[in-house]
């Protein structure tokens, strides 16, 4: 070892150096580990003592009058938790958890204005126009041990907001509210994560 008593020249002192940094950190690397309940106490084991390796997330519900918001949203909790967890997204028939998600609520209200000008019979005229508007989407949200029916976590007030800018063409104002609902979802998502992470 580079430690002991043997006369070592300084690059072959710092190899070994940086050899020993690599094994100490393969051995104290980390990540989100979703591990079974019965590593936590007694008081919240869970039936089987298995760890939770795979996760259904079904399609949200709710009674958006977008078209595909649902799935949109459904895409974004699937993105963030197989890009992050670790767990294997599968059906519900194959799941350790699942994690259900309910479009509650949905508001959008004005929060910017501008001024035009119009000449009506010679009168100059002016009227205020909204030219932002700030979309607020609520969540229900559950996480769900499908091998007891426990419910592991449950949120019925999560929350995100965000603006668009709104202008004459109806097209392009949809076109940035969708771009709203994406980031919200995104956001939503994230928060649902790190819920869920909480809990293990």
């Amino acid at each position: 070892m580079w430690w002991s008593s043997k006369e070592k020249y300084p690059g072959e002192v710092f190899l070994s150096y940086l050899a020993l940094l690599a094994v100490l950190f393969i051995h104290t690397a980390c990540g989100y580990r979703f591990v079974g309940m019965e590593e936590q106490g007694a008081s919240r084991k869970e039936p089987g003592g298995a760890g939770f390796h795979k996760i259904a997330i079904p399609i949200s519900e709710g009674d958006s009058t977008f078209p595909g918001l649902e799935a949109a949203f459904t895409t974004a909790f699937r993105e963030e938790f197989a890009s992050r967890s670790g767990l294997r997204l599968v059906s519900k028939e194959e799941a350790d958890v699942i994690l259900e998600a309910k479009i509650s609520r949905i508001k959008t209200t004005p929060s910017a204005y501008s001024v035009e000008q119009f000449n009506i019979g010679g009168l100059a005229t002016e009227y205020e126009t909204t030219s932002k508007r700030t979309l607020m989407v609520r969540l229900e949200a559950r996480l769900i041990h499908k091998g007891s029916g426990k419910v592991i976590w449950k949120d019925s007030r999560i929350e995100e907001r965000s603006s668009y800018p709104v202008g004459k063409d109806p097209l392009v104002n949809i076109h940035h509210e969708r771009r709203a609902y994406i980031d919200i979802a995104k956001r939503l998502a994230r928060r649902i994560f790190l819920k869920t992470v909480e809990r293990f």
